[in-house]
């Protein structure tokens, strides 16, 4: 082939260069031309060092100029991987003018970067020897986007939707597996066929993007089974694509979980990660005294409005309520007894539990509360805890109850709960009345004195029966003695108000012995009743002697 020519490069023209480099004359000037503002990278080699680069070989190399390159080795700026393949081309080149096939090689930079392209060479002629020269092309972002092609594919290939495309007048012109299996249609029988038969119900892309890109609808797959979908659509250049999710199963499963929550016994209320609530089930509602008007309403804003009491019956403040603390903190609670007092005034007392929906994110979870109302079981418990420390006859605090909270009051580690006083009551006609009027007359005097400690006892102080005609109060307000004195005085006079026992009426006489508590009391509270019995019987014989 003559140097100068064209040689025919995988269906493409390429000039073969001359033996004195570029050939000369005007028509040659124009080809050379053509080589220095080439998009492609050219380059010759003779014996394996560069002679020549053209301005975008320069470039693609990221070289200042040519004389960065020409007279190095080719194999520099080839990756050996790629080699093995060039050196098998070259050797095929028989002919002056003959070219390689393409091949695809990666490229090192000046700057170390490597860069996919693909490479032809062409045996030709250089002052007078032989050469190759190079086509070099950057086929980068060619591959890069072949990769995110077959990402795309493999990925709808691969998803649990289907994906599904078609053309302006709905004829399926692609249908993935995960469309097989939904719908049952393979893609060969899904192909050109419109897309509402094969999906059993209206697919019509331009209401779905007008209604915003995604609805819910029912299709049918190809045995008729009916399936819950949610269908988005999109417009595509020469059609739409429609992306079906099949919520079948998962809307199945949330029937069941309602309708288990919906029939428990157990009240079940969520709420999100602010205390909102999500969701309420019917027992809950029933238990609390209404609930389904508080959907989307703070939990702790609405529960703030009730009385919220511990084990034992202690008011808990709003901000120090159980629940606030799981949702704060994450840490769960379980079988938590607490009571509260409902809108309608009925205390319930509920066997609780909270926690979060996701534990490992406190601040941010759903929390799920559930409770039981043990109410009757708890009053049944009270009843029996009641009679187990109270007196059966007065209903007041027994002999065990009162010694209990004297020994408390005599620990405590401050004022809050010290106490002031013990006062010591005799009922003296007792033993007269149950001889004259019988014991039944003697039962209503007893409760008579209980009802008349109950007026006069100030709500902080306890009033308690220890056995037969001896009661006992303990004071805990810091009443100074002529307080004391005082209280002794209004309890003698509501004593003699008479009372209806035994079909006739009676005053109620009774000695009282008062003994004072000081803060640093070294006593035991069995030393202070027995003090206060003795001067229980110091206020009797001077009573005696007064009368006699």
């Amino acid at each position: 082939m003559t140097p100068g020519t064209l040689a025919n490069i995988d269906g493409k023209a390429v000039r073969i260069l001359g033996a004195e480099g570029f050939p000369t004359g005007l028509a040659d000037d124009q080809f050379r031309r053509l080589i220095e503002g080439s998009p492609d990278a050219i380059c010759v080699h003779q014996h394996g060092r560069l002679l020549y680069v053209n301005d975008a070989g320069v470039r693609l190399m990221r070289a200042q100029s040519s004389d960065d390159l020409v007279g190095r080795l080719l194999t520099d700026f080839v990756a050996r991987e790629s080699l093995t393949p060039m050196e098998a081309g070259l050797a095929e080149l028989r002919e002056v003018g003959d070219c390689s096939p393409r091949y695809p090689a990666q490229m090192i930079r000046l700057d170390g970067t490597r860069l996919e392209v693909e490479v032809v060479i062409v045996k030709t002629l250089w002052c007078g020897e032989i050469a190759y020269q190079v086509i070099t092309r950057d086929v980068s972002s060619r591959y890069a986007a072949e990769t995110v092609l077959r990402y795309q594919a493999a990925l709808i290939n691969h998803v649990s939707d289907a994906i599904i495309a078609t053309t302006a007048t709905g004829l399926v012109t692609s249908w993935n597996p995960a469309a097989e299996a939904i719908y049952g249609w393979s893609v060969d029988e899904a192909y050109g066929r419109p897309i509402s038969e094969l999906v059993g119900g209206a697919a019509d892309p331009v209401a779905i993007v007008a209604s915003g890109g995604i609805v819910h609808s029912t299709h049918r797959a190809a045995d008729g089974t009916p399936l819950d979908v949610r269908v988005s659509a999109a417009v595509m250049a020469d059609g739409f694509v429609f992306v079906c999710c099949d919520m079948t199963a998962l809307h199945r499963a949330e029937q069941h979980f309602e309708a288990v929550v919906g029939s428990m016994a157990e009240g079940v209320i969520v709420t999100d990660k602010a205390g909102c609530i999500k969701s309420i089930n019917p027992a809950a509602v029933q238990i609390i005294g209404g609930g389904l008007e508080h959907l989307g309403g703070n939990f702790f804003e609405i529960t703030s409005r009730f009385r919220f009491y511990d084990v034992d019956g202690v008011n808990i403040p709003p901000l120090q309520r159980p629940a606030m603390a799981v949702l704060r903190t994450g840490v769960p609670f379980y079988n938590q007894l607490y009571g509260f007092d409902r809108p309608d005034g009925q205390r319930v007392w509920l066997l609780s539990s909270a926690r979060l929906l996701a534990p490992a994110l406190p601040g941010q979870s759903d929390m799920l509360l559930s409770f039981a109302d043990v109410t009757d079981q708890r009053k049944t418990a009270d009843k029996v805890l009641f009679y187990a420390t109270h007196d059966a006859l007065t209903e007041l605090p027994n002999r065990v109850s009162v010694l209990r909270r004297l020994k408390k009051a005599l620990a405590a580690p401050d004022d809050a709960d010290k106490l002031r006083a013990v006062l010591f009551i005799d009922i003296d006609d007792l033993k007269s009345i149950n001889d004259t009027l019988g014991h039944t007359a003697g039962d209503e005097l007893l409760r008579a004195a209980a009802a008349c400690l109950r007026r006069v006892v100030d709500p902080d102080d306890v009033a308690g029966r220890l056995g037969g005609d001896e009661f006992v109060v303990l004071v805990f307000r810091d009443a100074s003695r002529e307080q004391l004195d005082e209280m002794i005085e209004r309890l003698r006079r509501e004593l003699q108000t008479p009372v209806a026992v035994g079909g006739t009426t009676t005053a109620i006489a009774a000695s009282i012995g008062v003994i004072e508590v000081r803060r640093d009391e070294k006593r035991s509270a069995d030393e202070i009743l027995r003090d206060a019995d003795l001067a229980m019987y110091e206020a009797k014989r001077a009573r005696r002697t007064v009368d006699g």
